[in-house]
């Protein structure tokens, strides 16, 4: 699927979060455009360049673990194990959701969970 196609799928108030993240923000580009961002190489590593060390270990954990499906904090800790503790994932999962890279939701039935917006951060 090409990033068009998931931009217009993507629900207004997800589009209104994406533009508000501190990266899109920065690139003075209308948000229909955001494509753009997502396959430009020098744009991705300025977007890595302001996570912190914990943010991008939480992102690959993510990537490794659930690629572009929904998942859980807990089923999040449970993949990490030993490699990060339950305090770096929060950690990490705050700041990721401060850039918009991750979107927390909940489900009709109450339960929450995220998923990671940009998988093609973790080109390169």
């Amino acid at each position: 699927m090409k990033y068009e196609q998931v931009y217009r799928k993507l629900p207004r108030e997800i589009k209104e979060q994406l533009k508000a993240g501190p990266w899109f923000a920065e690139s003075g580009l209308p948000l229909d455009r955001i494509h753009a961002l997502l396959t430009d190489d020098e744009a991705l590593s300025s977007l890595r360049r302001m996570l912190s060390k914990t943010e991008l270990r939480v992102l690959k954990l993510i990537w490794t673990a659930f690629a572009a499906e929904p998942f859980t904090t807990h089923g999040l800790e449970k993949f990490a194990g030993a490699r990060l503790s339950g305090a770096e994932i929060q950690a990490g999962l705050y700041g990721l959701r401060r850039q918009g890279l991750v979107a927390a939701f909940r489900k009709s039935w109450g339960s929450s969970s995220s998923y990671c917006r940009r998988m093609a951060l973790m080109r390169g």
